[in-house]
């Protein structure tokens, strides 16, 4: 059996082998083949919403990517709060707002969702953590041990009513006024090879990563 193909419009340069006569004496459509587009081979990615304090901007990013489609075809996502995972944008955005309930566990269903992904072939999860190490720390450390998809975590600092208007500066560093850990004592946990750590100015519209965390 051979490759399955798709196909496209004809165009100056493409070798005579791979024009779709059938197609042309049927539509007088100049028609090529090309190899279909494997679908099913490109990695899906989820993305999964810890709760804990100082979330705020947190959740806003993940709202934003829910909404802006960012994900890419096929995702999924979860959150702290919720016992299922959704690929409907409605929904996830109900579970951002269950999120922030005072009851959630904090870090408790990651290990699980992660699972799961990996079982249903998604290749990659985006971890959204809160930003200061509290009881969600060691869940999530278990949970990033044991997980068999690529990963990148991410936080964002809280509101500047919370964090006293700090700046990334001062974390980087490490004079940390008030709310937030430093950016190295918040993954400090969480490494482990082959996971991407990335930390979001929401004020500035920046992502600092991992490399920059610390290094004189």
């Amino acid at each position: 059996m051979g490759d399955r193909v798709d196909m496209r419009r004809y165009a100056p340069g493409d070798p005579p082998r791979l024009i779709l006569w059938k197609v042309y004496a049927r539509t007088r459509k100049l028609m090529v083949r090309v190899p279909e587009r494997a679908v099913v081979t490109q990695p899906r990615t989820c993305a999964y919403l810890v709760a804990g304090p100082g979330d705020e901007n947190c959740a806003s990013l993940m709202r934003s990517v829910i909404e802006r489609d960012l994900l890419g075809q096929g995702w999924r996502f979860g959150a702290d709060g919720s016992t299922e995972p959704t690929g409907h944008r409605e929904e996830a955005l109900r579970m951002l707002a269950r999120s922030g309930n005072p009851e959630v566990k904090s870090g408790h269903g990651l290990e699980s969702f992660l699972g799961q992904a990996h079982a249903d072939g998604f290749g990659s999860c985006l971890v959204v953590v809160p930003p200061r190490l509290g009881p969600w720390s060691d869940k999530v450390a278990a949970a990033i041990r044991n997980a068999r998809i690529g990963l990148t975590v991410l936080s964002a600092a809280p509101p500047a009513g919370q964090s006293q208007a700090q700046s990334w500066e001062k974390l980087l560093m490490y004079e940390p006024e008030g709310f937030l850990d430093p950016p190295d004592r918040l993954f400090a946990p969480l490494r482990r090879s082959g996971v991407s750590f990335l930390l979001y100015d929401h004020h500035r519209g920046r992502v600092f990563p991992d490399y920059q965390f610390g290094k004189a």
